[in-house]
């Protein structure tokens, strides 16, 4: 996993698709946003201003529907936006979703986007179900115990997907910015369980970043932690 990585991830607040009339949002405003392209260019501020919980039954229904699929990572990263703890159950749902052994790319993509939504969920409401969901998730062995069926077709084993999801709960907690969440990533880091050292290597060189991510998250919110990479990337030569 390299430093690029939780860039492609922070994409996602940075810039998602959405209406920006400043009219009041309707059903249909939802259908729009989820079916817009990835990164159609709004902020996490505007979708969190523009969308509250009128939002969720429509959201809820595009993740139960196979329909929708290319649609599921915008609907899950909304879901977690929005901050509705009804989303938490049907976040984990949809993480725990399975099917055949093989999973498409844009399911794998709309897990991972569902677990930083937990994060988005547990920044805005302190979720404890949700962290603890997260924190467990960074055992990859917790991924084989939920029974999480399907595979991305590049990790050709279920061992190899159990540590790609236990780097997508890593992400989530980065997003949280709760202080439970940090205190999982320092013991991750340096007194990592028996069955998290697999884990813990792979992500060693750059867990200390993920570190920074929550810490600017903890301190600044998920706004003031993109305004700080942007302004960053700004100055780089």
């Amino acid at each position: 996993m390299k430093w690029r990585s939780a860039f492609t991830v922070l994409a996602l607040t940075l810039a998602i698709g959405t209406n920006v009339s400043g009219q009041q949002v309707t059903q249909t405003d939802v259908r729009e946003f989820i079916q817009s392209r990835p990164y159609g260019g709004h902020s996490y501020r505007e979708m969190s201003t523009l969308y509250d919980s009128t939002a969720v039954p429509a959201l809820i229904e595009a993740l139960n529907s196979d329909a929708e699929e290319e649609n599921w990572t915008n609907a899950a990263t909304l879901l977690g936006v929005v901050g509705d703890e009804r989303a938490v159950g049907v976040l984990i749902a949809f993480i725990e979703k399975g099917g055949s052994h093989s999973i498409s790319r844009a399911h794998n993509k709309a897990r991972s986007a569902a677990m930083s939504a937990l994060g988005y969920l547990i920044n805005r409401t302190g979720s404890e179900r949700a962290l603890d969901y997260l924190i467990e998730g960074l055992t990859p062995s917790v991924w084989r115990e939920r029974n999480v069926i399907g595979v991305v077709p590049y990790a050709d084993s279920y061992e190899k997907y159990d540590l790609m999801l236990s780097t997508y709960a890593l992400f989530g907690l980065a997003l949280s910015g709760h202080p439970r969440a940090g205190e999982a990533l320092r013991t991750l880091l340096r007194s990592p369980t028996p069955e998290q050292v697999q884990f813990r290597d792979s992500e060693e060189n750059t867990l200390t970043q993920w570190l920074e991510i929550h810490g600017l998250v903890a301190e600044r919110g998920v706004d003031g932690m993109n305004e700080y990479y942007r302004a960053r990337s700004k100055v780089r030569p």
